[in-house]
């Protein structure tokens, strides 16, 4: 059969050094970038930010987390660590609280000034939503409007969340550009499976396996003992607001999206099974952790590195031989 991997790195600032860490041990263990494992990268938001620089192979992953995190112990207040720079605020009431401007510096400082994203060495998808016209866009590397575009412009359009970094205007197409992980999309695991589907992966004599970073969050939900032993409406109505817009991943609606796609992808791995003249298809995903000192708010660099290793450990998990060729 012929072998294709598919990589989806989800989206949430915070996963950064869970994710990156994952990456480098796949690197680390296959002895290769990521970008001659992978044979198709879908990604949005934070995964953007990691993968437009990974995708021109202008570094392995081990160098980008010495400039993404910096030195493991932060006694000097100098550090240069990317994502400090990159989630520092710009003021308590100043909207949008981060500046995009830093990503765009360092990354032509470290890829270069134009890179454009046709210029990938792997098949990339990168999502954003244009509020004009109320859709996800998938920006593709291979397709001739979306080539020309500069890698790390795209990048930003997959990031720019309203509060977080400002939405981008964008004359040329008519459209406004906030951020890719919205609702389903923060993990674009649908759309990885129907790419595969139009590139012909799932026909008889293909074997497409697809690997999720950071795509669950199985301690998403409500003890119902607990829940019932309130005793007051009141108390029951908090209870249910802190689920619903819980920030640790975005709110309820989109952790239930996030679990509901990774059970489909389930389902579908199994409908291909590699008979009845169809293709096969395998699936993993690694889990995302809650971290101590509240490390889901995306300006919490400060315990970077505990993420980091935690990545580590998730990693132990992946099926090395599955990213095979």
């Amino acid at each position: 059969m012929e072998k294709h991997v598919i990589l989806v790195v989800e989206g949430g600032g915070a996963k950064m050094p869970l994710e990156t860490a994952q990456i480098e041990y796949i690197e680390d263990h296959l002895d290769k970038p990521i970008t001659e494992i992978a044979d198709l990268v879908v990604t949005t938001s934070a995964g953007s930010v990691i993968m437009s620089v990974l995708a021109t192979k202008a570094m392995l992953c081990k160098r980008y987390n010495r400039i993404l995190l910096g030195k493991r112990v932060d006694s000097d207040r100098k550090t240069k660590a990317f994502i400090k720079k990159m989630f520092t605020s710009r003021g308590l009431l100043s909207v949008p609280r981060y500046d995009r401007q830093k990503f765009i510096d360092k990354y032509e400082e470290i890829v270069g000034e134009y890179v454009a994203l046709k210029d990938s060495a792997v098949p990339f998808i990168m999502t954003s939503v244009d509020e004009c016209d109320g859709r996800t866009h998938f920006f593709k590397s291979w397709e001739k409007k979306d080539g020309v575009l500069a890698m790390d412009r795209v990048a930003c359009r997959s990031f720019a969340a309203m509060w977080f970094f400002g939405e981008m205007v964008d004359r040329a197409r008519k459209a406004l550009w906030t951020d890719g992980g919205v609702g389903i999309f923060n993990l674009p695991l649908t759309k990885a499976y129907v790419q595969a589907r139009a590139n012909g992966w799932l026909n008889e004599g293909h074997h497409t396996h697809v690997l999720a970073i950071c795509s669950g969050y199985s301690k998403y939900t409500t003890d119902f003992h607990k829940y019932t032993k309130l005793r007051t409406k009141i108390g029951r109505a908090v209870k249910g607001l802190k689920f619903f817009i819980n920030p640790g991943e975005g709110g309820g609606a989109r952790a239930m999206c996030t679990m509901e796609q990774i059970r489909e992808m389930e389902y579908n791995a199994k409908s291909y099974d590699g008979t009845n003249g169809q293709g096969k298809l395998t699936f993993q995903y690694t889990q995302w952790v809650n971290m101590p000192k509240k490390l889901d708010a995306m300006d919490n660099w400060k315990a970077r590195w505990e993420y980091y290793e935690a990545g580590m450990q998730l990693a132990r998990d992946i099926d090395l031989t599955a990213l095979g060729k």
